[in-house]
């Protein structure tokens, strides 16, 4: 039998971001995925699409119901997905507030998890 143990853990990295990350082990097989944005900070105007593309250092690939993304705290909606090897590009509606936005991306396959941090400044030009 599998046993897990979850953990909540607060990130507070950001200005108006807490986020709760299930952090779940597995005493057989568990781990950690590791995740590698391309980029850190995106800027772009208002009505525009955010480009992620990251990689993931797992054999296997992945789909898009693997990925969360969460950009101030709440879910976004991934409008475009594609997958190329082990990069991944993904992508988001800006926020419709000009300004600085925090966001999360995640990936899980089964007992593992991983995430990484952005940030969105939205122009209002």
């Amino acid at each position: 039998m599998l046993w897990y143990i979850i953990n909540t853990i607060e990130i507070i990295g950001f200005p108006h971001l807490v986020y709760k990350y299930r952090k779940i082990k597995n005493t057989e097989r568990g781990g950690k995925l590791k995740i590698n944005l391309e980029r850190q900070v995106f800027v772009c105007s208002l009505g525009e699409k955010v480009r992620i593309i990251t990689k993931v250092e797992e054999e296997r690939p992945f789909e898009e119901r693997n990925f969360k993304v969460f950009v101030d705290g709440n879910e976004v909606k991934i409008e475009k997905f594609r997958a190329s090897g082990l990069s991944y590009e993904l992508e988001i509606g800006a926020p419709a507030e000009a300004g600085r936005h925090s966001g999360i991306i995640e990936a899980v396959d089964g007992a593992k998890c991983g995430f990484d941090c952005f940030e969105i400044v939205v122009t209002k030009e």
